[in-house]
């Protein structure tokens, strides 16, 4: 994402569309990073991990929705 990274996007959305920031997923490639982990631990948000397949990808929506249907986070 030219300009915008994951952190900047979600306290926009926080800020902005907070209802829609809840049903963000990240997905990231740097989870050997301190800074990174604890980002998504924060957020409390669900997250995949590079590199995934669509087997990981769909499962991870699925129970996301089942989670939002569910009035989960």
């Amino acid at each position: 994402m030219p300009g915008l990274d994951g952190p900047r996007l979600y306290a926009h959305l926080m800020s902005e569309r907070p209802a829609l920031a809840t049903r963000i997923i990240f997905m990231t490639g740097d989870t050997s990073s301190t800074d990174t982990m604890a980002f998504l631990e924060r957020t409390g948000r669900r997250y995949i991990t590079k590199p995934f397949d669509v087997v990981a990808v769909t499962s991870l929506v699925s129970e996301s929705l089942a989670a939002m249907a569910g009035g989960a986070k």
